[in-house]
């Protein structure tokens, strides 16, 4: 018994790790994409600034396109990284769980619980 509490405990912790590493690189690379984005923008909105002239409307629609996206984006890495937290929170709450479990298990000695496995 104590063996299959072992194995899912290390099951676990596996996939914790694997979670955090998955949480790591996606925020590295989300964290790229953020500033391929605003790097793009930048150049855009510089781009703009010097092609404008007084007779050009303050409203121009490449300005508003330009930052609705940045905005979207933006919401789309918080989703993102608030279902990212929910899952590591998730892994490790199971993982937690498990933990205690196996030392309510060895509290208890592992002959009362049955053939004693």
């Amino acid at each position: 018994m104590e063996l299959i509490y072992t194995s899912y405990i290390a099951t676990l912790q596996s996939e914790v790790e694997a979670a955090r590493g998955e949480l790591n690189l996606l925020r590295s690379s989300r964290a790229q994409f953020s500033k391929d984005v605003l790097r793009e923008a930048k150049y855009r909105i510089e781009t703009l600034r010097h092609s404008l002239d007084p007779s050009m409307p303050q409203d121009d629609p490449e300005t508003t396109r330009v930052l609705e996206t940045l905005v979207a984006d933006n919401e789309t890495l918080k989703r993102s990284v608030l279902e990212l937290n929910g899952l590591l929170s998730d892994s490790r709450d199971e993982l937690e769980e498990a933990r205690d479990e196996l030392a309510e298990l060895r509290r208890k000695g592992w002959d009362s619980l049955g053939d004693g496995e």
